[in-house]
């Protein structure tokens, strides 16, 4: 079987095109054309139909139905530079909110800034959770900037922070463990967690052929559960609310910043989840 790269020279050699004219009508450099030919690198979904009809020439002819899952599976999942900064900004967010969480907790350390012995056992036994969903994030952000934030990463990124999601609220049911309801919602949000957790990793890192919906549900759920606990914050701190102190005001800035990630996170898996699954259907025709 011809690989693209052989195939591509072939056929622009056919039609008497350079590759600096072929360059020029794609809008890139020569040396990614000629990288192409070698096989050391690939183009895009979106490029490779621009060089078929370029070259007048079916997709079919330059590559074949494997070659095309391939790239599929390699490529950034969102290309576009609005989709592309978008995806940065959101793995800012959550990166900032997280990191935030991680400096209160430290915060959380100075006398007076935690009124209950068992409320700080609490945060700071959540605290490498939030530490490490900082470390998940920031490595988005990085992959996001360079351009090469691939199915897979997405997949393995995404379904770690649902694991280190996980663990908050297991350290929250073991210090209510005597609170029976309480223990059971927490241990439901669990189990809803780690099913997200496999669902994502299967959909994403996996290439599994599985309905595109489930991720919808995960991400539905997941912002249902968000809406939730942003009506119940006012409730939960009201108790606490003594002249305003400086750790409730701390706590609702960390609250909003945190809420704001997890938001931003769950939209974005929807729109890497809708543009993954198009461009496998696509490369399926």
């Amino acid at each position: 079987m011809i690989e693209f790269g052989e195939k591509l020279k072939q056929v622009r050699e056919e039609k008497g095109m350079t590759q600096q004219t072929l360059a020029d009508q794609l809008y890139v450099t020569r040396q990614a054309v000629s990288r192409w030919e070698c096989g050391a690198r690939y183009p895009d979904l979106l490029t490779t139909k621009k060089i078929a009809a370029i070259l007048e020439v079916s997709i079919d002819e330059l590559v074949s139905g494997e070659e095309l899952k391939r790239d599929v599976e390699r490529e950034q999942i969102l290309r576009t530079p609005v989709s592309g900064t978008v995806q940065t900004m959101l793995y800012a967010i959550a990166f900032c909110g997280y990191l935030i969480l991680g400096i209160y907790i430290l915060v959380s350390l100075f006398p007076g800034m935690e009124e209950s012995r068992e409320g700080r056992m609490v945060t700071l036994a959540v605290a490498p959770g939030y530490w490490g969903s900082a470390v998940v994030f920031c490595l988005g952000l990085l992959f996001s900037l360079r351009g090469i934030m691939t199915p897979k990463r997405t997949g393995i990124l995404m379904s770690v922070s649902y694991f280190l999601m996980l663990y908050p609220y297991f350290v929250s049911y073991l210090f209510s463990w005597n609170k029976s309801s309480l223990g059971l919602g927490t241990l439901m949000v669990c189990l809803t967690e780690c099913v997200g957790m496999v669902l994502i990793y299967s959909f994403f890192a996996d290439g599994r052929k599985m309905s595109v919906c489930w991720i919808y549900l995960v991400s539905g759920i997941d912002l249902l559960r968000i809406a939730l606990e942003c009506l119940m914050l006012p409730s939960a701190l009201k108790p606490m609310i003594n002249g305003y102190t400086i750790s409730v005001q701390l706590m609702l800035v960390v609250r909003l910043v945190h809420f704001m990630g997890r938001i931003g996170l769950a939209l974005l898996l929807i729109c890497q989840a809708y543009v993954l699954d198009k461009k496998r259907r696509e490369s399926q025709i």
